[in-house]
């Protein structure tokens, strides 16, 4: 699975800054990473594509309600790593 950070979002986000769609659709994942933080879930863009980046908190919260048992997540480099038992 290929998960995106807040860093990599805001990256995203000031790469996008002279393109007005771009910026729109980039705050639109930078509010659906926060959902995701706080929830675990993520809501869809208006053209029903689904982006967020990830957290730890928002990885297991999703994780657990899905089913997932011993879930931990470490970040030992910058890169989430997800482990999980079914």
């Amino acid at each position: 699975m290929s998960v995106h950070n807040l860093g990599f979002t805001l990256s995203e986000l000031r790469n996008a800054m002279l393109k007005p769609k771009a910026v729109l659709y980039r705050l639109y994942v930078l509010a659906n990473g926060v959902i995701f933080h706080l929830t675990g879930k993520v809501v869809g863009f208006a053209d029903g594509r689904v982006e967020s980046f990830q957290t730890i908190r928002g990885l297991k919260i999703a994780l657990r309600r899905a089913g997932f048992v011993e879930v931990s997540v470490s970040c030992p480099d910058g890169r989430l790593i997800v482990e999980a038992h079914a």
